[in-house]
């Protein structure tokens, strides 16, 4: 599926951090450090397997590629890392692609076998959410402009407005398990040794 918005717009939004909330309902939080802002603080709180799952840690952005590729890892916490890569479709829509590993907590290892389905549900849900939050950003993001515009010009009276490698870096995990997802829900997943 592609995203009804162009390239610059996904990348963008994705690079708010602190918005991830917004569309990944797994994650209750993100904090960027004020002193370092390419390290952020993560929490997830979620309900699942009859548990109330917490996790939390610290990651380091790695060197983005400006519309093309956010990546990360984990320093502290949680051992994830993971990647979005942003594809061009054309001048107004793109395709958003989620690579996210982690090992796999001590506290979910009896049911590492229902994982594979929960997160791919999770995470589908994830990036449909995301579509519609980037959509929504592009319609607002056009609607603040027109409205710069109208109310700068006198002479505007309309009601509407026409603005025209990928390795990852760190130590090497054991037990990872490996997401891959383009929107709306081509995955590939697999286990890592």
């Amino acid at each position: 599926m592609e995203i009804d918005v162009p390239v610059s717009v996904a990348y963008k939004c994705y690079s708010d951090r602190e918005a991830i909330p917004n569309w990944m309902p797994f994650i209750s939080s993100v904090k960027v450090l004020e002193d370092k802002p390419d390290l952020s603080r993560w929490s997830l709180k979620y309900k699942a397997f009859g548990r109330d799952l917490e996790f939390s840690w610290l990651a380091r952005n790695m060197q983005p590629i400006p519309n093309q590729k956010i990546h990360w890892r984990s320093l502290e916490g949680l051992p994830n890392r993971g990647a979005v890569r942003f594809y061009p479709k054309g001048p107004s829509s793109c395709l958003v692609e989620l690579t996210v590993s982690y090992e796999v907590p001590q506290l979910l290892t009896p049911v590492a076998s229902a994982l594979t389905p929960f997160l791919e549900n999770l995470l589908s849900r994830g990036l449909d959410r995301f579509a519609r939050y980037a959509k929504s950003s592009a319609e607002t993001t056009v609607f603040n402009t027109c409205a710069t515009i109208a109310t700068s010009r006198k002479d505007c009276h309309s009601t509407s407005c026409d603005v025209s490698n990928d390795s990852f870096v760190g130590r090497p995990y054991e037990n990872f398990l490996v997401y891959t997802m383009a929107i709306p829900s081509v995955m590939k997943l697999k286990a890592t040794d």
